[in-house]
């Protein structure tokens, strides 16, 4: 998605690193209450099913599109969707009617082990919109400036060169950063993306730990801003 800066709107409501994945959002200004959810993909029908993070099954009341399928299985989708007729809901399955949609890019951070191993460039996002660990992932909804080069990814950099972690260190502190690897911006325009990064290699390095501390940093119009979250393995889950 590509959009001019000077028309571009609030399509997400900035819910900066809260750790909540279901919230009201204004996403295309209805003022109908509705619900925001990360899910994966069970059926690809024109009224699919979803998983969302949290155990329950969505099943999808109005059809998503009219001349082709939903997303294949077992993507990954950011979704915003009110609820049908809940007064049948069993505790895991709802009907919901789906108001919006996004696939999730899922992929494993990178990590630099040795300065050497810095090889990721760093142009700065026009905006993270949000970052908030749900289902095993750090998941990002943000804005990066277009770049018409062939190299163009958004990359989750640990620094392990700079940690000072053991092996039975029961809190790690984990340091990340969100960069843009891009070898050139065009910062009249904006691309909206969505990306889920995996973090379950974290408990196989760190088998004693129970919750991890990460430190994510990353750059947006010209600042700098770093947060800490709380990661815990055992709960997958919002």
């Amino acid at each position: 998605m590509m959009i001019p800066m000077k028309k571009l709107l609030p399509l997400f409501a900035v819910f900066m690193l809260t750790v909540s994945v279901t919230s009201c959002l204004d996403w295309d200004n209805e003022e109908e209450l509705s619900y925001l959810t990360w899910a994966t993909v069970t059926s690809n029908e024109k009224a699919p099913t979803l998983r969302a993070d949290n155990g329950m099954i969505l099943e999808v009341l109005n059809n998503v599109l009219t001349d082709t399928t939903f997303y294949e299985i077992g993507d990954r989708v950011y979704l915003q969707y009110t609820y049908g007729d809940t007064s049948q809901a069993n505790g895991t399955h709802y009907p919901i009617y789906l108001s919006n949609y996004m696939k999730m890019v899922t992929k494993s951070y990178v990590t630099v082990a040795n300065d050497t191993d810095d090889v990721y460039l760093s142009k700065p996002f026009s905006r993270v919109n949000s970052a908030i660990l749900s289902g095993g992932y750090l998941n990002c909804i943000l804005q990066t400036f277009a770049s018409y080069a062939t190299l163009n990814t958004v990359e989750l950099v640990r620094y392990k060169v700079e940690e000072q972690n053991l092996p039975t260190d029961t809190l790690p502190v984990i340091l990340m950063t969100l960069k843009h690897n891009a070898t050139s911006v065009d910062y009249n325009y904006v691309q909206m993306r969505g990306l889920s990064y995996s973090l379950d290699s974290l408990a196989t390095e760190f088998p004693q730990a129970k919750t991890f501390k990460l430190r994510l940093s990353w750059t947006d119009d010209s600042k700098f801003n770093t947060f800490d979250l709380l990661y815990s393995p055992s709960s997958n889950t919002p």
